[in-house]
């Protein structure tokens, strides 16, 4: 690739398909909170969801896209542009998301129940594609880097 990774860890292909485990552990508890009608509570994980979902992103962007897209090309079914693309419906859907939690945090009271339902519409929405998206990392990408980056 022509780029000097200095960061074992960033080296850890594996590290991925962690994230994408912990990430999604976070997210349930988001959605419980949501459910729970507790906005600051709720708003506050997803806001560190948000920040640790776009340091994997920039991770996999820096290192791991570019890699899997200049070894594969559409070889395993996509590219990494499809993968870039995806990464901006996620940002997208993840700030509509925040947008409306932060709107509805801001009245400083629990949800209501019309709320709950509005927020769990576009919380299942997101998390649909964050899903998809994570499996098509996890069950193609990943396993093909691992053939020509393995752990350690």
């Amino acid at each position: 690739m022509g780029e000097t990774m200095t960061d074992e860890n960033e080296r850890d292909v594996d590290r991925l398909s962690r994230d994408h485990k912990e990430l999604a552990d976070t997210y349930h508890r988001v959605l419980l909170l949501i459910v729970d009608r507790q906005a600051d509570q709720a708003e506050e994980l997803l806001d560190e969801f948000a920040a640790r979902l776009t340091r994997h992103i920039e991770l996999e962007e820096k290192i791991w896209v570019p890699l899997f897209h200049q070894r594969f090309g559409k070889s395993k079914g996509f590219d990494g542009t499809l993968i870039l693309q995806e990464h901006k419906v996620i940002d997208k859907l993840l700030g509509a998301l925040r947008f409306l939690l932060h709107t509805m945090a801001a009245r400083g009271k629990p949800l209501d129940a019309q709320q709950v339902l509005t927020l769990l519409e576009e919380s299942f929405r997101f998390r649909g594609v964050l899903h998809h998206h994570h499996a098509r990392e996890d069950n193609v990408m990943i396993p093909a880097l691992r053939e020509i980056a393995p752990p350690g």
